[in-house]
């Protein structure tokens, strides 16, 4: 993860998370760069956007989710259609997760920034 976090954050009682994951959340913008998410956080987030309904901007940068976190968000966010910016820079993607998050782009058009 490099420098550009600073402290760890402790990822097993992320409010983040836990909002996301509330079907009653009205955030719209939530900030979970530099929480050690790795995949398996990736893949509770994922979880979450299936049926959050509110949020428009997510930031997971540096995070450490590589390819595998991102094809799990991918999947997810086909079937989302309100978030409208996700970043994702820092987190170790090669080009089978930059192409994964190609093809979300051809399908998901109402996410309109994504930062690998």
């Amino acid at each position: 993860m490099g420098g550009a976090c600073g402290a760890s954050q402790n990822r097993e009682r992320d409010p983040f998370l836990a909002s996301i994951s509330s079907n009653q959340s009205s955030e719209t913008r939530i900030n979970m760069s530099c929480r050690r998410l790795g995949r398996d956080g990736a893949y509770a987030v994922g979880r979450a956007l299936r049926t959050n309904t509110t949020l428009k901007h997510l930031f997971l940068g540096w995070n450490d989710i590589q390819d595998a976190g991102v094809q799990t968000i991918c999947f997810s966010l086909a079937q989302n259609d309100t978030l409208r910016t996700l970043n994702l820079a820092g987190n170790g993607v090669t080009d089978e997760g930059a192409q994964c998050a190609a093809q979300l782009l051809q399908t998901n058009s109402s996410l309109t920034q994504l930062s690998l």
